[in-house]
């Protein structure tokens, strides 16, 4: 497959806003959600499907709103997918924040 994320499902579905679809078409059931950093409101790394289904959710419901995604090239290597995900939303109580961040599953 090329690793263009215009072509990539991964780069593709989450570009529209589609993670979840994307997890559950493209991660197996141990992955393992890799962050740069913890926070007070995120653990560095989310264990299983599961447990990134739930993360999702949670800063789901911290987003007021979505404008839109971009993600960079992926990084494809056997069993492991590594991607940035760059994010204009509105988080609540904090409108406009600009959020970037590095996704990473193996």
């Amino acid at each position: 497959m090329n690793n263009s994320t215009n072509r990539h499902p991964a780069g593709r579905l989450c570009r529209q806003g589609e993670f979840e679809t994307a997890q559950k078409e493209l991660y197996a059931d141990d992955v393992i959600s890799i962050e740069p950093h913890a926070t007070s409101d995120f653990a560095k790394e989310a264990k299983g499907l599961p447990a990134i289904f739930e993360k999702g959710r949670k800063f789901e419901s911290m987003t007021e709103k979505l404008y839109g995604c971009t993600t960079s090239e992926p990084l494809v290597t056997n069993g492991a997918i590594a991607f940035t995900l760059g994010m204009d939303i509105a988080m609540k109580g904090a409108p406009g924040q600009k959020w970037k961040s590095s996704a990473s599953t193996r």
